[in-house]
């Protein structure tokens, strides 16, 4: 049995390695196998990659943080983790605190641990943008789970092999994380915070990548609120009374 740690990436040949290196081998008594899926890099992340000891696994084409995660979902479904962890490439989150997000999935008590920059901090370091889409999402997630989550886009997060075998992913960008928090939450599963680092540097978001800045951004926030209304008409039944 072992922890398996899923890492979509793109262009990161520059970062990745030394994010790699810093991964625990062991979290609770567990095995830590990590799966990269490079998304189509035009630079040498894969080979930096599996120098560093990950399993890859190579998209022809670039298709978007989302199509990645899905991918590493479908090929880790069968290999029987005990938990799987997303972690980004990008520099975003730290190595050091994946033993406190999976230890509760480990211990049993949950199905997903959100991995929070927010929790029990204040948010005026966030960009001002930022905060204005999490204040929505927040609202709009409590109205439909009834679970007020301080940090829903955090993408550093770990599922039990039930929560897992729950989600469905359908977006190919940054969609992701609201769709498997819907999926958790209306499977009845429990789902907690721990805080982790919070950590804005240059370069470490992928949004503007294909339409700039600006427009990259408005459709990343158009793909939110897509997932928000497809969930709120969706059947939420199950995600109205979830517990955590």
């Amino acid at each position: 049995m072992a922890v398996g740690l899923i890492v979509p990436a793109f262009n990161e040949a520059t970062k990745i390695g030394p994010i790699l290196d810093a991964v625990p081998e062991m979290v609770s008594g567990e095995a830590v196998v990590v799966i990269v899926v490079d998304d189509g890099s035009t630079d040498e992340t894969a080979s930096v990659a599996s120098a560093a000891g990950a399993v890859v696994l190579a998209q022809e084409k670039n298709g978007g943080k989302g199509l990645a995660l899905r991918r590493g979902m479908a090929e880790t479904k069968n290999l029987g983790f005990r938990a799987l962890v997303w972690m980004d490439s990008d520099g975003q989150h730290r190595p050091e605190d994946l033993e406190r997000l999976v230890r509760p999935v480990l211990d049993g008590s949950v199905g997903m641990v959100v991995g929070s920059r927010y929790l029990g901090r204040s948010s005026s370091k966030a960009p001002l943008n930022r905060r204005m889409v999490r204040k929505a999402t927040i609202a709009a997630v409590r109205s439909i789970t009834g679970r007020r989550l301080t940090d829903p886009f955090s993408g550093y997060r770990a599922f039990s092999p039930e929560a897992a075998a729950s989600i469905e992913l359908c977006g190919d960008r940054y969609e992701s994380e609201l769709e498997a928090m819907f999926c958790v939450c209306s499977a009845g599963l429990a789902l907690v915070e721990v805080p982790i680092d919070r950590v804005y540097g240059p370069d470490t978001s992928k949004m503007g990548f294909h339409k700039g800045r600006i427009i990259g951004r408005m459709s990343v926030v158009s793909g939110y609120a897509k997932t928000i209304v497809q969930a709120w008409l969706g059947d939420d039944e199950k995600a109205r009374t979830a517990v955590g």
